[in-house]
Order: structure tokens, then C-alpha cells, then sequence
């Protein structure tokens, strides 16, 4: 990195790997409250200590599994997860959540809870229409209409309206102070999970990974939260959007610039293998994004369709 604070190749990616591994290092072992195995904590121990005495109540309060939909664009992803039979296509979102809640028909639905981050107001009257849907069938979906890290619209929406400021969510922060530690109840499927609970993410935030993934990984919430995530690191394909450029947030006069796609992958390569590679940290990562049924067009559940799908 240069003066002006400039990726620089080759030195970029192995002064920032050393960095974060010194610091990163330093993050877990600071932290007395990492589970064993990163994001699959044991649901009894977890509940003995959300019910202490004084504790201020989570969104997550109440959801044996948790998924954080970041960049949800219209929530497709939800819908994957809650309803995959209606999207026979999506084949690496469903086998994603299989890998990591079990078989689609063993599992149910009211065992879940699905937070979806976005920032486009365009998009709010359709998830609202979302949760009202699913709330009628006693599924739990929380729209969450803010950014995060950022506070102007995302790409899709720079060239077909004008910015507007909206709320800006510091993720790793949110996902400790309404998800970790958690009431986890019993579950409703009756064979149970054998995973046990977990927490999974989507992450597509055009751009904004990377200062949000680094964050997510440097304050221990990742590998102690995440069990798996799915999604994407925007490189060559995006290759129109280098160099780009974020503003200081530290304050100290420089910004942080990431001049070429090859830079970023780079730096893509040394944060997975960080995560791989250290035994402490088993968040699984599955860094290819389910862009199936962009547009949707199938209906929302409804409790005679649930009952007619259950009984054929």
C-alpha cells in the first residue's frame, strides 16, 4: 500500500494476511466465550445462560436457527430456505442448507428464524408483504431495512434513483447483541437436528464485503457465531467497479483503496485460507451465490396450501 493508501501488488496480500493472523490470534484468544466448534454451540448450555437474571431480550430470542440474509435484494433466499420445493432450481442455496439443517423434509419451519438486511427502500413493501405472509403461517421473518457499514443505496440501485440515507448496522455488533447467547428452545421437528442449532449467513453487499468480512472476522464473531456462509467476493466478473476506493474510518487522513480485481482476489484468498487454517475457527465457507429465480413470481404459502402439500 502506498502513501495514498494504494493496494500494491505482491506485497499487499502478505503484510495484511500477517496482520490479521498476529491480530486475529490475539482476538480468539482474548475471547473466553468462543465455542468449540465455531457457530455449533450445545442448545442446553445456551439456554442455561440466556436465562440469567438482569439479561436485556434478543431478536433471536426463541429461534433454534438462525439465518441472516445480508443483501437480501427481494429475500429469495428466505424463501429457499422456508419453501425450497417451489425452486427445484436453486441447487447451491438447497444444498447449502442442507449441508447444515438436514434434510428438507425432516426439518420444520417454525424452528427458524431469518433476519434479511437491506438497504433499497424499493424492496421494503415487498418484504413487509413477505413477513406478513409467513406470519400467517406461523413462520418467523424479520426484515431489517438498513445497510451495513455504509449509508447510500446499493449498486442496483445508483444508476435508477437518487441516494438516500438509511440506517447503517455494524453487522459483527448486531449478530452479538441479538443472536449470540440466544434462548434456544426446544425444536418442533420431531427427530430433531443432529447439528444441533445454528447460525448461517448469505452475504451479498456489493462491495461492502470488504470492510464488513474483515470486521466479522477480526472481532471473533465469525468463528464464534457463523457456522457456514454462502455467498460472494466480488472480483473479476465485477471487474468495472476497481479500483475502488472507501473513505478513512479511523480518522488517521488515508483511505483505503483496492486498485484491481487481481488485488482483491488476493486478499479474498488469504482471509479463507486464515479461516481454514486455524483450529479454532469452524465456519464453513461456501463463497458461491444462488442467483436462481431473481424475480421470484411464486405465490406465498398459505395454511390450505401448507395442509394439501403435507398430505400429498
Amino acid at each position: 500500500m502506498d502513501g495514498q493508501g494504494r493496494v500494491r501488488r505482491p506485497t499487499f496480500a502478505i503484510k495484511l494476511a500477517l496482520a490479521f493472523g498476529i491480530f486475529g490470534a490475539w482476538a480468539i484468544s482474548q475471547r473466553n466465550d468462543l465455542p468449540s466448534m465455531g457457530g455449533v454451540v450445545e442448545w442446553r448450555n445456551a439456554t442455561a445462560v440466556a436465562t440469567n437474571c438482569g439479561r436485556q431480550r434478543k431478536l433471536a430470542d426463541g429461534c433454534f436457527h438462525v439465518f441472516l440474509d445480508v443483501g437480501a435484494n427481494i429475500g429469495i433466499h428466505g424463501r429457499f430456505l422456508l419453501e425450497p420445493f417451489k425452486y427445484p432450481k436453486a441447487r447451491i442455496a438447497r444444498m447449502f442448507f442442507r449441508k447444515h439443517f438436514g434434510p428438507e423434509e425432516s426439518r420444520d419451519n417454525r424452528d427458524f428464524c431469518v433476519f434479511s438486511f437491506e438497504p433499497n427502500p424499493s424492496h421494503r413493501e415487498r418484504h413487509e408483504e413477505m413477513r406478513r405472509a409467513y406470519e400467517a403461517v406461523g413462520w418467523r421473518y424479520h426484515p431489517i431495512f438498513g445497510g451495513y457499514g455504509f449509508t447510500t443505496l446499493k449498486s442496483s440501485c445508483r444508476k435508477r434513483c437518487d441516494p438516500e440515507h438509511v440506517p447503517v448496522y455494524r453487522l459483527s455488533s448486531w449478530i452479538d447483541r441479538e443472536v449470540h447467547g440466544r434462548e434456544i428452545p426446544q425444536p418442533f421437528a420431531i427427530n430433531g437436528y443432529h447439528n444441533g442449532p445454528r447460525v448461517t449467513m448469505k452475504m451479498d453487499i456489493e462491495m461492502m464485503e470488504w470492510l464488513v468480512f474483515p470486521d466479522l472476522l477480526l472481532s471473533g464473531v465469525l468463528c464464534r457465531d457463523i457456522a457456514g456462509v454462502i455467498g460472494e467476493f466480488h472480483l473479476k466478473a465485477n471487474w468495472f467497479f476497481y479500483p475502488i476506493t472507501f473513505d478513512d474510518r479511523s480518522r488517521k487522513g488515508k483511505n483505503f483503496t483496492i486498485e484491481r480485481w487481481e488485488d482483491a482476489d488476493e486478499l479474498q484468498s488469504e482471509w479463507l485460507a486464515m479461516i481454514e487454517q486455524n483450529p479454532h475457527c469452524h465456519t464453513q465457507m461456501s463463497m458461491r451465490d444462488d442467483e436462481t429465480y431473481r424475480t421470484d413470481g411464486m405465490p406465498w404459502p398459505t395454511d390450505d396450501s401448507l395442509e394439501a402439500n403435507s398430505t400429498a
